[in-house]
């Protein structure tokens, strides 16, 4: 909804008096025509507030609100929101995060940040131009929000770099790292399937850096940089898909 103008606003405000006004003046003189000066004024004056209040919030006030509101949440979502791919940019993903480490604090829960980074995503870029690559980034995003369970995150940390966050994978570590392998497992197989743009088919590959959130965790830049050093490790690898998840002593 656009929000009402200055101009519209006194036109509206105007139209509202002058009928409410008329209305009162009829009515008065028709029904009520032996009142004195001061009944007149005094019955005219309630008569106006009773008719122009309700019609001035319901003509005026609520648009103008509901106007502000759409606009606040407009500003809210594009503030959270990567462009492109229309998941988590990197400001929502931090504050999902630490929301994500406090809960697992307070209630002894695993939980894991995997970093996806493409493999080889330039070359799509520079042989087939930004559209291309755009799609990609779009197509990518689609399959990681489709794959990951409601309580779950995505976000794109920039650039060709994805971030799922899994904030409830159990109370064990075991029961987590189970949990966490069959979500990698399907985050893989998901991007395994060629991205179709322009008659073109792109087979994509991504390195996988995984950091566990448990206790020990105490701030979101820690995840973030573990995460990083086992997506570097696992890019090392040279291979399609290639998974690692972060070691305090490697």
């Amino acid at each position: 909804m656009t929000a009402l103008s200055a101009k519209q606003v006194i036109i509206r405000i105007s139209i509202i008096i002058a009928v409410s006004e008329l209305v009162i003046m009829y009515t008065l003189g028709r029904f009520f025509p032996r009142l004195d000066l001061i009944q007149q004024t005094v019955l005219d004056t309630l008569s106006l507030v009773i008719l122009d209040a309700p019609a001035i919030y319901f003509w005026v006030i609520k648009p103008f609100i509901k106007a502000r509101d759409e606009t606040l949440a407009q500003v809210s979502y594009l503030a959270l929101t990567d462009s492109l791919t229309q998941i988590s940019n990197r400001r929502q993903i931090m504050q999902l995060l630490q929301m994500t480490i406090a809960n697992c604090k307070r209630h002894k829960l695993y939980g894991a940040l995997l970093l996806i980074d493409l493999n080889d995503f330039k070359p799509i870029n520079d042989n087939y131009g930004h559209d291309a690559g755009d799609a990609v980034l779009v197509e990518v995003a689609n399959r990681l929000k489709t794959l990951v369970r409601e309580v779950d995150a995505v976000g794109r940390l920039g650039g060709d770099e994805f971030i799922i966050i899994l904030p409830r994978l159990g109370d064990d570590e075991a029961t987590a790292i189970n949990e966490l392998g069959h979500i990698t497992e399907r985050v893989v197989t998901s991007l395994r399937w060629p991205i179709t743009f322009d008659e073109h088919k792109f087979q994509v590959t991504a390195s996988i850096g995984i950091c566990i959130l448990d206790k020990q965790i105490t701030d979101d830049e820690t995840v973030i940089k573990h995460a990083d050093e086992a997506m570097y490790i696992a890019k090392q690898d040279k291979q399609d898909f290639s998974v690692n998840i972060y070691r305090p002593d490697t």
